[in-house]
């Protein structure tokens, strides 16, 4: 769902709503929002391979996964890339679930600042 909020270039960001918590919808909004400012979407898919559980919790767990953006672009109304020459097509994510009343719930995700695992 963050790739069609991506596509669409931040619009409509409460779609992710029924899939995160209040918390990370925050840093949903604030991201479109980052989008929508510099005129930018994304065509093509992000995907995620590799998830491996780091910590588990009945309140939460905590997982490593390779986010891929081979597929994926960040464009402007142009169609010109707005991607950082260089940025890795492959990176190591952390992502935090969190139990809700409403069930698990995404309540964050930060590239893993350490040695890639992808």
């Amino acid at each position: 769902m963050s790739d069609s909020v991506s596509e669409d270039g931040g619009v409509q960001v409460e779609r992710v709503a029924p899939y995160v918590t209040a918390r990370y919808l925050d840093v949903e909004r604030r991201s479109a929002g980052a989008l929508e400012k510099a005129g930018v979407h994304q065509v093509g898919a992000n995907s995620f391979d590799g998830f491996r559980v780091q910590q588990a919790t009945p309140e939460s767990l905590t997982a490593y996964a390779c986010l891929d953006s081979s597929a994926s672009d960040l464009v402007d109304e142009n169609g010109t890339s707005a991607v950082v020459a260089g940025t890795p097509e492959r990176q190591t994510v952390e992502i935090r679930f969190a139990e809700t009343s409403d069930g698990l719930k995404v309540d964050g995700m930060k590239l893993w600042d350490s040695a890639s695992t992808c």
